[in-house]
C-alpha cells in the first residue's frame, strides 16, 4: 500500500506540474513555432530510468520494478520538422508470492513531421517478453507491428517544454517457445513530460510519467497487461 500511494502521489505531482508549466506557455510573447524550433536541435540523445509498476493477467502479478529507456533524434529540413527516432526501452519485474518474473524490450522507431504544436508519423515496433510463473518457464517469444504516433509539445521558453505523447501500436501474431499459439495484442503507450534546461545550450533534465497497456493471447485466451512509470532522466542536444 506505501508503494502504491508513494506512485499515486508522484503521478499527481507530475501531471499537476505538466499543466501549471502549460499556462505560462500560452501566455509566452515567443510564437509557439519559434519556441519549439529553440527546443528543437539536429541531433538529440535521451536517456531516463523509472520504477514502474507492472499488472499482468498471464502472470498473475501486480508488483513493482525498474525500466530504462535510451532515445536517439534525427531532425531535418530548413526548420527541423522531419524527425526520426529510435526508443529501446527495456524492464524487469520479479514478484515474491507467486516466484514469476518478466522481462520485457520493446523497440520503436518512428518517423514524423511537426505542424505547429503537433508531431504527427508512423511507428515500425518489436517486442520481446520472456517469463516465469511458479518458478516455470512461461513465455519467451519476439513480435512486431506497426502503428502510428500523436505529439503535443507546449514550450515554455527558449529552453523547455511540455509534452503529450500517445504511441498506438498495432499486434501480430508471435512464435512462442511453449505455447502452440501466442498473439501479442494491440498496444499503447501514453507518456506525459517535460524537460528543462540543466545547461544552456546542451543538456536537459526530463521527467514525467508513461502508461502503458497491451494484450496477450495465449492459446485462445486473453490478457490484459499494464505498465505504469514515474521517470527522471537527462537528454543531450547538438544543433548542426
Amino acid at each position: 500500500m506505501k508503494i502504491a500511494s508513494a506512485l499515486s502521489s508522484n503521478r499527481f505531482i507530475v501531471i499537476n506540474i505538466f499543466f501549471l508549466l502549460i499556462i505560462p506557455a500560452q501566455a509566452h510573447g515567443q510564437s509557439g513555432s519559434d519556441a519549439l524550433r529553440a527546443n528543437t536541435k539536429t541531433l538529440e540523445l535521451y536517456g531516463d530510468f523509472a520504477m514502474s509498476t507492472s499488472k499482468s493477467k498471464a502472470l498473475e502479478m501486480n508488483d513493482t520494478g525498474s525500466v530504462s529507456r535510451i532515445q536517439a533524434i534525427v531532425h531535418a529540413g530548413d526548420e527541423l520538422n522531419l524527425g526520426v527516432s529510435l526508443n529501446l526501452e527495456t524492464s524487469t519485474f520479479a514478484y515474491e508470492l507467486n516466484s514469476s518474473t518478466l522481462s520485457t524490450a520493446f523497440q520503436d522507431i518512428g518517423i514524423y513531421y511537426r505542424f505547429w504544436y503537433l508531431q504527427l508519423g508512423a511507428i515500425v515496433a518489436s517486442e520481446t517478453v520472456s517469463s516465469k510463473k511458479a518458478d516455470a518457464d512461461f513465455l519467451d517469444f519476439y513480435g512486431s507491428g506497426y502503428g502510428a504516433l500523436f505529439h503535443i509539445l507546449f514550450p515554455v521558453d527558449r529552453g523547455s517544454l511540455v509534452y503529450f505523447k500517445t504511441h498506438y501500436i498495432l499486434g501480430s501474431a508471435v512464435e512462442d517457445s511453449f505455447h502452440d499459439s501466442v498473439t501479442m495484442g494491440t498496444r499503447m503507450d501514453i507518456d506525459i513530460g517535460g524537460q528543462v534546461d540543466i545547461t544552456k545550450k546542451m543538456m536537459d533534465l526530463i521527467f514525467g510519467y508513461r502508461y502503458r497497456t497491451y494484450s496477450i493471447a495465449i492459446d485462445g485466451t486473453n490478457y490484459s497487461e499494464l505498465q505504469t512509470s514515474t521517470y527522471l532522466g537527462v537528454g543531450f542536444g547538438w544543433l548542426f
